[in-house]
């Protein structure tokens, strides 16, 4: 008897310890001991003692479980273990690339699809809506695409541009 009782606790402390240090080997212990334990019983005590170990066993590991959850995140271990505060998520976009939907630029260099834009005299990293755009073109922002922001071609004619001597 008392070797079903040690092979079961074993068993159950196995599985439990896999938790701790997975890697399957702890938890293929714990099985094979509560496999042994309920063999053992069976062989001792027929079918009847094969159900009472299964039944104690399933109850006794439920128990241990719930037991180990309500009193672990308590302890000082449990506290490093689980995580009980809750973080506020980091938001990637850029609010101030919101506000240059609409503003017309320079591009600094050519955009094949992506290069740079001069507007209002900052530099900003800019991708084109397909178009490949020349150096010292007008360009017009229509919005944002991963921290980007997306220009046209501005729709200003190419005579003016002449006359400020950009082309």
């Amino acid at each position: 008897m008392t070797t079903i009782i040690v092979l079961a606790v074993a068993g159950i402390m196995l599985i439990m310890a896999e938790v701790f240090l997975p890697g399957g080997i702890l938890g293929f212990f714990g099985f094979c001991c509560i496999g042994g334990s309920i063999y053992f019983a069976y062989s001792n005590y027929g079918v009847s003692g094969l159900a009472i170990c299964a039944v104690v066993v399933i109850t006794s590991s439920i128990f241990a479980w719930l037991t180990a959850l309500r009193i672990l995140p308590k302890t000082k271990f449990g506290k490093d273990l689980f995580l009980t505060k809750t973080q506020k998520g980091y938001d990637t976009r850029k609010n101030e690339l919101q506000e240059l939907i609409g503003k017309s630029g320079v591009t600094e260099s050519a955009l094949r699809p992506t290069g740079k834009v001069d507007i209002d005299g900052d530099r900003y990293d800019v991708v084109s809506d397909g178009n490949f755009i020349e150096q010292g073109v007008d360009v017009l922002v229509t919005g944002t695409r991963s921290n980007q922001l997306v220009v046209e071609e501005s729709s200003r004619s190419d005579a003016s541009a002449v006359e400020e001597g950009k082309v």
